[in-house]
């Protein structure tokens, strides 16, 4: 409550992601500023003749207002800060009602210089406000300008690092983007979300070994993480470990079932595993997820040729060539294909 009244009597130093103070309630420390709240709403309560009811009833409908913000129920973005502007709002409302019903009334009550200087005042204060306001409605403009804002604010905000992380990696930009996810995990070692980040990351620069590391991490903490599970089967794939890439990729295509991608990449490791049968009827499902990616209907069609369908690898080059025209070693096999049907 006093960190929001604060902030509504004086906004500076305002911040999307506020340091998360740790509260501990064994200390009598903590305890000082319900304490504090609890005097001033009983000294309003005492005064409220002399002082009028307005201050009391403004007071109580400030609290009342914050009342669910305050810890009372869970709220996931307390995992990154206690507090937060937006939670104010309504709070505001009455605050704001409140000091300029307070300070019209205390002018009113003053000499005429008084209250012209008081309204000379008044404008310069409103545009300050206003280009206070533009200034800080800069950091909204996308996620990238939002991170970046929040970490000149606040550096130790690992949800900021985190996510400027994911965006400078989809950019390319991965030597920032792994700075800010290393940060990120050092501040906040046990988050999926940037242990997942940074796995993949690593994959991407070679480091397959520390991607693994980051990437268990991750599913050690959520097990049905699909995209991590996803990452972790490739990763087996190129270290020809295909009986744990059958294993991730499985979890991956229970939580993606529609992915075309996954199902690719099951195909895959039954292929390196010998097991046509069942690499083939991952490939068609990832052919009928995305009928116009080439790569999948190529490697239908090897399956279809290994096992001595022509017709089917025929069709399935054909495919290819309408997707893919020109391609070289498509154009080869399906030559070869048409010379085995004409000795047939």
């Amino acid at each position: 409550v006093w960190f929001y009244l604060g902030k509504g009597l004086v906004p500076i130093g305002l911040s999307p992601v506020y340091t998360r103070w740790n509260v501990e309630g064994s200390s009598l420390t903590a305890w000082i500023p319900l304490a504090a709240l609890m005097l001033l709403l009983g000294l309003l309560w005492w005064r409220r003749r002399q002082w009028g009811r307005a201050p009391l009833v403004a007071a109580l409908y400030f609290a009342l207002a914050l009342s669910p913000v305050l810890g009372f129920f869970d709220i996931s973005f307390m995992a990154y800060s206690l507090v937060a502007n937006h939670w104010a709002h309504l709070a505001l409302a009455g605050l704001i009602a409140f000091s300029v019903g307070a300070a019209t009334t205390w002018v009113r009550r003053q000499s005429l210089p008084v209250q012209r200087t008081a309204a000379m005042a008044a404008p310069p204060l409103v545009l300050c406000l206003a280009f206070s306001t533009a200034q800080y409605a800069t950091i909204y403009h996308d996620m990238e300008s939002w991170c970046r804002g929040v970490i000149a604010r606040n550096p130790e905000a690992w949800i900021a690092h985190g996510n400027l992380g994911g965006c400078l990696a989809s950019e390319g930009n991965s030597r920032e983007a792994l700075h800010h996810l290393q940060e990120a995990y050092r501040l906040c070692p046990g988050s999926v979300a940037v242990n997942f980040n940074l796995g993949r990351l690593y994959k991407e620069l070679g480091s397959l070994e520390t991607a693994k590391t980051h990437l268990q991490a991750a599913v050690a903490l959520r097990p049905d993480h699909p995209p991590a599970n996803e990452e972790l089967g490739e990763i087996a794939i190129l270290q020809s470990d295909c009986r744990s890439a059958l294993e991730h990729l499985t979890v991956a295509a229970g939580g993606l079932p529609d992915s075309a991608r996954v199902q690719a990449k099951l195909g895959l490791a039954h292929l390196l595993l010998s097991d046509p049968a069942a690499a083939e009827k991952r490939f068609a499902k990832a052919v009928s997820s995305e009928p116009d990616n080439p790569k999948y209907r190529y490697y239908l069609a090897t399956i279809h040729e290994a096992g001595g369908r022509l017709d089917e690898a025929a069709l399935q080059y054909r495919k290819v060539l309408q997707l893919q025209p020109g391609d070289r070693d498509t154009q080869l096999r399906l030559s070869h294909l048409s010379g085995q049907a004409r000795q047939r």
